[in-house]
């Protein structure tokens, strides 16, 4: 075929035309969307095709069997812990008479049989709870509380909420290979007040929460986990005063405005029996001089002269107080940073880094202190003991001291 021939002409001149014109645009989208629709319509069809016909009541059953799954889920997932009250749980109101006397005693009633959101109130009396080995609780008149977390293993700590009025409790310490543990704590709104092992009051008031410490040391702060609260740290004979929103704002008082503890009870001692002085001697019965028989009898021996008694001496006077310097609370960190945190794995570099602030009564004696962040509990305990002794001199008002500690 030549060149010149006129289909091989026009065949040519059609495939520039074809080359030069750009092709047309393909609606990708549309044909996707058909394809996503085909796919869906294919899996409906064999999945009627696999399951049998089911009626519409059987498909309401169906939904709420699904939405009680739900509702499950959701319950076990917002409870805290099996011996946890939920957060919102509705109070379980106990009368005092239907919780059964400890074995043995007719004024104690026993406090291992409340369950979490269980909830007691005192009446005209004051109402005591023991749960043994753990705490003493005894509520005042008219004073209401609930079972927040229930000690049920050795390891649970007990936890109350205290809606109204006071409290006092005795807890008894519980110690661990790592010190001294939380066994026993209040909720009074979103502070809690938990102790190591110790006696205190706690009074709620209208936006305050008032604790009375007679001895040991308890640590008021956000209400949380047990076992690790963190906050203030009160020790020894104090009392304070703290927010309701977690412990936030604290207000150290005098001790002297505290109520005076309820004393122990003292078993009832017979009173002595009299002595009766015997009648003085008549003048027949009273003894005659001795006189010899014999001219020549040798006299009677003298009586017998008393020793002189000898006064007690004085006991030495008590040693002064020693005064209290910036420079020796510092001693005081670093020794117990030596004890607590020392012999560890020497390739680890272990540095703590706080502020200690010291409030002081009106002798300038350490009443109480606070670290910012807080520290272990032990470590706080030491630098207060180490503290304790001592007196600050021309000085009023809370002590700041900042400290950086490494080794």
């Amino acid at each position: 075929m030549s060149d010149h021939d006129p289909s091989t002409r026009a065949l040519e001149v059609m495939r520039g035309a074809l080359a030069d014109e750009m092709p047309p645009e393909l609606p990708w989208d549309a044909i996707e969307q058909k394809l996503e629709e085909r796919i869906d319509q294919d899996e409906q069809a064999r999945a009627a095709r696999a399951l049998p016909r089911i009626g519409r009541g059987a498909r309401i059953g169906l939904a709420l069997a699904a939405a009680a799954a739900a509702v499950i889920a959701v319950a076990s997932f917002g409870a805290r812990s099996k011996h946890d009250a939920p957060a919102g749980f509705a109070v379980r109101w106990r009368a005092p008479e239907t919780i059964a006397f400890l074995p043995g005693s007719e004024s104690e009633r026993d406090l291992s049989l409340l369950r979490p959101g269980d909830g007691v109130e005192a009446g005209e009396a004051p109402l005591t709870l023991v749960q043994r080995g753990i705490v003493r609780v005894t509520l005042a008149p008219g004073a209401r509380a609930t079972v927040v977390a229930a000690a049920f293993a050795s390891g649970d700590a007990l936890v109350l909420g205290l809606e109204r009025g006071s409290l006092r409790a005795d807890v008894t310490p519980r110690k661990t290979t790592e010190g001294l543990v939380e066994t026993f704590a209040v909720d009074v709104g979103r502070t809690r007040v938990a102790a190591h092992g110790t006696a205190f009051t706690v009074v709620r008031g209208t936006d305050d929460v008032l604790v009375d410490l007679e001895h040991g040391a308890v640590a008021v702060g956000p209400a949380g986990r047990p076992g690790v609260t963190t906050g203030r740290l009160l020790v020894g004979r104090a009392r304070a005063s703290f927010s309701l929103d977690g412990g936030e704002v604290a207000r150290m008082l005098a001790v002297e405005d505290a109520p005076p503890a309820p004393p122990a009870p003292i078993e009832p001692t017979p009173p002595p029996k009299p002595t009766i002085a015997p009648p003085p001697p008549s003048v027949a019965e009273r003894p005659l001089p001795h006189v010899p028989d014999r001219p020549d009898a040798p006299p009677a021996p003298p009586p017998p002269v008393e020793a002189p008694s000898v006064a007690p001496e004085a006991p030495p006077a008590p040693k002064p107080a020693p005064v209290l310097t910036r420079a020796s609370v510092h001693a005081g960190l670093s020794g117990c940073f030596e004890t607590h945190y020392r012999g560890g794995d020497p390739s680890v570099r272990l540095s703590v880094t706080a502020t200690v602030t010291l409030s002081l009564d009106p002798e300038g004696a350490v009443s109480s202190v606070r670290f910012d962040p807080p520290l272990e509990p032990q470590f706080m305990q030491c630098v207060f003991n180490s503290l304790r002794p001592g007196k600050f001199v021309g000085t009023n008002g809370p002590v700041s001291v900042p400290f950086n500690l490494g080794q």
